[in-house]
């Protein structure tokens, strides 16, 4: 479990026990307490990883699901917006929402994703100066 994995636990656990100590809270109560058991679950399984990631002066917050075959991974850039995702996200369905995303391929790791060659970008990638076949890591130089 890394270190904002466990942030999110605690905060959901406040949130709890502050549900808990008012009398007519107890449906949502009872409701929470499933949302945490399962991301507890979650978190503890390795199914769920939730990252932060600096590079330069660029910001991610990663999130990695496992799933069968491959995992789901995709990262965004705070200041940019950029999205960098594997190939279960859709670029069309990213350009059609007009975010600046990028599609990369093959990858297990966060640490992948930034080696991978972008195979896919919107429009919006495109005029941060983003091309496909740059690798994910000269793609943020450009930035």
């Amino acid at each position: 479990m890394v270190v904002s994995d466990l942030i999110f636990l605690q905060c959901y656990y406040e949130l709890l026990r502050n549900i808990e100590s008012e009398p007519e809270n107890r449906l949502i109560n009872s409701e929470v307490r499933v949302i945490v058991m399962e991301m507890e679950r979650m978190f503890k399984e390795n199914l769920v990883e939730i990252s932060r990631i600096k590079i330069n002066d660029l910001e991610f917050i990663g999130v990695k699901m496992e799933l069968e075959g491959a995992p789901l991974i995709v990262l965004k850039e705070k200041k940019t917006g950029l999205i960098i995702a594997c190939g279960y996200i859709n670029h069309e369905t990213m350009e059609k929402l007009r975010n600046k995303a990028c599609i990369v391929t093959g990858v297990k790791t966060f640490e992948d994703v930034f080696k991978a060659e972008i195979k896919h970008l919107t429009s919006g990638a495109s005029e941060l100066g983003i091309k496909s076949g740059m690798t994910v890591l000269e793609a943020l130089k450009s930035l």
